[in-house]
């Protein structure tokens, strides 16, 4: 892997994508992990990428359009959140580019978080390959991934599995 590239790189490799796709790029100096993208009108409110984690968040929010995401599409948020995680992550890759750890580590802390709030809310299923990225956090340092290991599985022949949170009397309570 080269080292990541630098500043005004980084915008043109996020302009180059986006207008490849023709999504609109709009950015903001909110901080470096703010991002929103507007799904049905192909525009994405990225920060200004000046280090790798805005670069990074503002491939995210173009990984949402470029996963096809909707509102209507059925999809739970955790979902969309480790679909375009998995964009961005993937891009980097193909240009060389590392991911350092602690871009993944945020990500699957943002991703346990949203997987706990819709097993909370009563989904009774989670994709497993989720679960799986997941379980490979450290669940001492973050509650959210503590949660997951504890309560779900990855190991069942369904594609989607809730193991012990579906038995678990304490489930509601964390």
């Amino acid at each position: 892997m080269r080292d990541a590239p630098l500043g005004m790189e980084y915008r043109a490799i996020i302009e180059e994508e986006a207008k490849k796709a023709g999504i609109r790029v709009y950015y903001h100096d909110r901080g470096a992990q703010w991002g929103r993208s507007d799904l049905g009108r192909k525009r994405v409110f990225i920060p200004t990428p000046k280090r790798f984690s805005s670069f990074f968040t503002g491939l995210h929010e173009i990984g949402h359009i470029m996963s096809n995401h909707h509102s209507w599409d059925g999809k739970p948020e955790y979902l969309w959140e480790y679909e375009a995680f998995s964009w961005a992550s993937n891009f980097c890759r193909r240009r060389g580019v590392e991911v350092p750890q602690r871009t993944v580590e945020y990500e699957r802390s943002l991703i346990a978080e949203k997987v706990r709030a819709a097993v909370n809310g009563g989904s009774r299923m989670i994709n497993r390959t989720v679960v799986s990225f997941i379980m490979e956090g450290d669940g001492e340092a973050d509650p959210d991934i503590a949660f997951v290991k504890t309560n779900l599985s990855d190991k069942t022949r369904e594609p989607f599995s809730i193991m012990k949170a579906l038995r678990s009397s304490k489930l509601g309570a964390e």
